[in-house]
């Protein structure tokens, strides 16, 4: 592209676009990285430039990009049937098949399946579901939601409450009523200030005792990502979720997981439900359920929840324009074809051992890189001023953003949480691409923090 015309882009961008999660004020005076195309796992910008995409961009583009066999069922589809709404009893027929295929990817009774345009939505209507579930048990007192401190769970009013990121909530004014926080699974940087496994898992006991406090007959549910995403990839320890588990059914509480992210291979299995030997009651989706290719979201239901629903004699009035689009849920069974196929969740797995190992022979030495934590193909870890105390750098110094900064100079795309390092590459990602994005990676934080 001649500079004339990346010029006239930009100008555009910058004049016209109002961006999300950036500052107004300095876009105004940025220049946007605006992207061009996009082949497998990297990313080209209007100059040719390429970028390892290790955000597979917002987590989610988990079969790469340049899939035309994805393009010509959106296009078979729109000459078919471009939309039809699910509304008054309405159907259609991707619709249809996205949910039967989803209640064979779930286990047990996991098998209603509420259609949405993504992750905000699906939370959204999973909390309004729980609530909705309880008048209709005649319990219209349970109506409180608990989430974790730094769970992310999207940023419509309701989702919202839910999400424990204070800096997603406070620029809006008060959070929402009906919703409270525990202290997240947090081990790097325990809210306890104790040592795992001698803690005993203080962190799922909370729960119970924030049920103490607010009584469990005006409790609904609690909310947590397997992984929490946004706040930082925090992976619990093994014994966390069925302990959380185990206190909403002594409760009488439903469980929702929120599968946004860690959802169509992304932690090595196709859900990180399939990881324990239980099931919760509600799991919210997007993101990876077409790997980007079109907007589509949607909340599980378990069997027992949906015939509670279904008794009563009346209109379940929540739904949205797009839920069930044809043309998504076209794009969602091929894209979950793929993962099959190819076996991705499978290459997940492998590639995050791989991916985590290197990390740590890289940086086991470096005084600056501590809490090296991955799952999957999620990861993170954090720049902190001493290793050993994993005392952070002053929050003014932004050595979180000036890594993010270098790591797109050396041709990767990270996402900087505050000075936490997050990454969560396609799941295409082969061996020789893990070792280019570990050593773009390493070149990014040499250049900022120098050498081991």
């Amino acid at each position: 592209m001649n500079e004339r015309e990346e010029n006239r882009i930009q100008h555009y961008d910058r004049d016209h676009v109002f961006h999300p999660l950036s500052n107004p004020r300095e876009m105004l005076d940025a220049q946007a990285l605006i992207l061009e195309r996009g082949k497998g796992i990297y990313v080209y910008d209007l100059n040719g430039q390429e970028y390892l995409d290790g955000m597979a961009g917002l987590w989610n583009v988990n079969v790469g990009y340049g899939r035309t066999e994805l393009a010509a069922v959106a296009e078979e589809q729109m000459k078919k049937l471009s939309f039809a709404p699910l509304f008054w009893g309405r159907g259609n027929r991707p619709a249809a098949e996205l949910a039967e295929k989803l209640s064979s990817l779930l286990p047990g009774e996991l098998n209603h399946f509420h259609f949405t345009s993504g992750g905000s939505e699906s939370n959204e209507t999973a909390f309004k579901i729980a609530r909705y579930y309880w008048r209709m048990k005649g319990k219209p007192e349970k109506s409180t939601l608990i989430a974790c401190s730094r769970g992310y769970h999207g940023v419509s009013q309701g989702a919202l409450g839910a999400t424990g990121l204070a800096h997603f909530v406070e620029p809006f004014g008060n959070r929402p009523p009906g919703y409270a926080h525990i202290p997240s699974p947090y081990c790097y940087r325990c809210p306890f200030e104790m040592k795992y496994p001698q803690c005993g898992l203080a962190c799922a006991h909370a729960l119970q005792e924030c049920i103490r406090k607010i009584g469990a007959d005006r409790v609904a549910a609690f909310v947590i990502e397997p992984v929490e995403g946004a706040g930082g990839v925090i992976i619990p320890p093994a014994e966390y979720l069925p302990i959380i588990h185990r206190i909403c059914r002594e409760n009488d509480i439903l469980l929702i997981f929120d599968e946004v992210i860690t959802g169509f291979g992304r932690t090595g299995t196709m859900f990180a439900t399939l990881r324990y030997d239980f099931e919760p009651d509600m799991i919210s989706m997007a993101k990876g359920i077409t790997s980007g290719y079109l907007p589509l979201g949607a909340v599980a239901v378990s069997q027992s929840l949906y015939r509670t629903l279904a008794q009563a004699d009346r209109v379940f009035f929540h739904g949205f324009t797009y839920s069930g689009h044809p043309v998504a849920c076209a794009v969602a069974l091929r894209n979950i074809a793929i993962l099959e196929e190819e076996n991705l969740p499978q290459n997940a797995a492998e590639r995050g051992k791989e991916l985590e190992a290197l990390l740590q022979r890289t940086f086991q030495r470096h005084p600056h890189v501590g809490g090296i934590r991955v799952q999957g193909l999620i990861g993170a870890l954090e720049i902190v001023e001493e290793k050993e105390s994993g005392r952070s750098f002053p929050p003014e110094r932004k050595m979180g953003e000036k890594v993010g900064a270098a790591a797109r100079s050396a041709g990767l795309i990270l996402r900087p949480i505050g000075d936490i390092l997050a990454f969560s590459p396609p799941l295409i990602i082969n061996d020789r691409q893990v070792e280019q994005l570990v050593e773009r990676m390493k070149t990014a934080i040499h250049s900022i923090l120098g050498e081991a």
